[in-house]
């Protein structure tokens, strides 16, 4: 499942045209006529993304995401605002809390990219309000306070001229710290300077290869990959712009945009990526004691358990799929008995760097017992969980462990049993009945063979 789009539009034809496009590209989809519809589906039905067309009824756009953003349990969410092409409109939209605007007519290519880059918004939102709410539940304080530092921006130019001449338009309109840098220069600027919550990339698309090579570099490496990143474009380049997107471009506007516009959304990107700082950054030191096991840096039981509940409770409210997988490691007494304690240790570390490394960032995996983890894998059909199984097995199988400076070599193996929620009754989804499913695959999986996949009975 791609993601729960909400659509809110007055016009009946109008919301059915882009259900139909979102819908061939396999995102769930409903829809909304006016002002109450949206708050009640947000409320019942828990969308990833919304997209409100700004004459929604009597409040319109603006009044909507103004009653979304001052809801706990809604202001997190992405929204798109679609509308004309006119400055009042854009501006109010995105003082009002969207994240972008959408001008009308819209463009199926450039539509799907938008979403696809929202999505990836939500998905970071999403994880943020799940863990807090399960370190709260832990008894645990967390800190969701904005820092209240000033931002550090860093622009990206082919022409250090225009980088200049754009950082002095933003003057006045937004509390950040702005360093320019050519494009040749501008990982070693951000290396080297504080690191950066926005890299603007201020394009002319001469080349295509110079401008996705620099955001891909910054995608790539670990001092850059978590800023937000804008890439500004020449209107007769949108089309090489919306590729950007998919590379990992946050938003994109074109060159001459309007500077109140311009500083609006680079103030949303800004608190988007704090934002997502705060969820990496969620379980502070005391928690971290309590919640991760001191030997794999994994998630122990104390912290999977009630994680996993908040799971599968999101779950029975979205009917998005959940897979939960419990490994093994095959043999590994006789790892210990025959190496010792220490040398199984170092097995312990690497098998569970290998299957961490495997998983998405808002997959959870725990180590709940000597040698057995637990995975969870929300919004994942049976198919993909099967996958990403196979994957987490082929993973730890090679190449073998290295224990002492490469000269032993040491062949792990693991067993694993899947259970999906759609085994189970909607209503009667549960940690334990998940839990149960996946133990018995697990055996069976130990059984026929080890080093194998297991789904439990009745799983596609």
């Amino acid at each position: 499942m791609a993601g729960h789009i909400l659509i809110a539009d007055s016009v009946p034809t109008s919301r059915i045209t882009m259900k139909v496009m979102l819908s061939a590209a396999y995102y769930d989809v409903s829809m909304a006529s006016c002002a109450d519809d949206v708050l009640l589906n947000t409320a019942t039905s828990h969308p990833d993304l919304i997209i409100i067309d700004s004459d929604l009824g009597d409040t319109g756009a603006v009044g909507v995401c103004t009653r979304l953003k001052a809801t706990d349990a809604s202001r997190h969410i992405p929204i798109a605002v679609v509308g004309p092409d006119t400055t009042e409109h854009r501006i109010a939209a995105l003082r009002a809390g969207a994240d972008i605007y959408l001008i009308k007519p819209l463009d199926r290519v450039a539509l799907l990219a938008h979403m696809r880059a929202l999505m990836r918004v939500s998905d970071i939102a999403s994880e943020l309000k799940r863990r807090t709410q399960t370190a709260l539940e832990m008894g645990f304080p967390t800190d969701t306070t904005p820092p209240v530092t000033p931002s550090h921006i860093v622009i990206a130019s082919p022409y250090v001229d225009d980088a200049v001449k754009l950082r002095s338009s933003l003057r006045g309109l937004i509390n950040s710290d702005v360093d320019v840098a050519r494009y040749d220069k501008a990982i070693h600027s951000i290396h080297t300077t504080k690191n950066a919550d926005l890299v603007i990339i201020s394009s002319h698309f001469h080349d295509l290869r110079d401008d996705l090579l620099l955001l891909s570099n910054i995608r790539a490496n670990d001092n850059t990959r978590h800023a937000a990143v804008m890439v500004l474009y020449p209107e007769h380049k949108k089309i090489d712009a919306i590729l950007a997107l998919d590379i990992g471009a946050n938003d994109i506007m074109p060159l001459n945009s309007d500077p109140d516009e311009l500083a609006l959304r680079i103030r949303t990107l800004i608190a988007r990526k704090r934002e997502a700082d705060r969820l990496r950054d969620t379980i502070d030191h005391g928690m971290r004691l309590a919640s991760v096991d001191p030997l794999t840096g994994l998630y122990n039981r104390r912290y999977a358990m009630p994680h996993l509940e908040r799971l599968v409770h999101e779950t029975t409210l979205t009917n998005a799929p959940l897979a939960v997988m419990l490994v093994d490691i095959d043999n590994f007494k006789s790892v210990n008995d025959t190496f010792g304690h220490a040398i199984g240790d170092t097995v312990l570390v690497e098998v569970a760097r290998r299957i961490r490394d495997t998983l998405r960032p808002q997959d959870l995996v725990a180590r709940i017992g000597g040698d057995e983890f637990l995975i969870a894998m929300p919004a994942t059909t049976a198919q993909s969980a099967h996958a990403a199984a196979e994957r987490i097995r082929n993973s730890v199988c090679t190449p073998p462990i290295s224990t002492t400076g490469n000269r032993d070599l040491i062949g792990a193996s693991i067993s694993i049993g899947v259970a999906m929620s759609t085994q189970i009754a909607p209503n009667s989804v549960s940690v334990s009945g998940l839990i149960d499913i996946a133990d018995t695959a697990l055996y069976a999986s130990k059984s026929d063979g080890r080093n194998q996949v297991t789904f439990g009975a009745t799983a596609a």
